[in-house]
């Protein structure tokens, strides 16, 4: 479904995030409201949410995208993201000293993966790159915080060795 809204175009196939003061927009559009995340809550928010029995999400109030429903072939929900990742990381051949880093970087963010329930995002990620790589589709090598991630490297989805640059995974992982 497309909706023009304001000089841009929003595509809906899943749920979207957008602030407060568009809703009132998306509404009148008759876009689903359980396709509309707000990424904050303002007055308006708050008295529709009162008043109505389908409240609009926030965000910032557990309405936690990584653990939606994604559409992907079964396989890679039933994926052992340590195990994938682990041989992706023995796939680079690294000198032992260096392989203990990457494997102690690795660990890290699979703890802070899980703690974060991110798991079936990142097997959804495996998924969109290899995706990507079969149907020979060019993608970036990199940008923003993902780029501090050692596993989305290992994963394929970004080119920037976080480790060899001194990129602290916390810039990932961050609030």
């Amino acid at each position: 479904m497309k909706t023009e809204l304001k000089n841009r175009t929003l595509w809906f196939d899943g749920t979207s995030q957008v602030s407060p003061e568009l809703v009132p927009d998306l509404l009148l559009m008759e876009v689903p409201i359980e396709k509309i995340v707000v990424t904050d809550n303002n007055d308006d928010i708050l008295q529709f949410n009162a008043l109505s029995e389908e409240p609009i999400a926030n965000t910032k109030t557990g309405n936690d995208p990584f653990l939606k429903d994604w559409q992907v072939p079964e396989k890679y929900l039933k994926i052992d993201l340590a195990e994938y990742v682990g041989e992706k990381l023995l796939a680079l051949n690294l000198p032992e000293d260096k392989l203990e880093i990457y494997a102690r970087r690795t660990d890290n963010e699979l703890a802070m993966i899980k703690k974060m329930n991110m798991d079936k995002f990142f097997r959804t990620l495996i998924y969109v790159v290899e995706t990507l790589k079969s149907t020979k589709t060019v993608w970036g090598v990199g940008r923003g915080s993902s780029c501090a991630s050692l596993v989305l490297y290992l994963i394929g989805l970004h080119k920037v060795d976080p480790v060899k640059f001194n990129i602290d995974m916390t810039e990932f992982f961050h609030d």
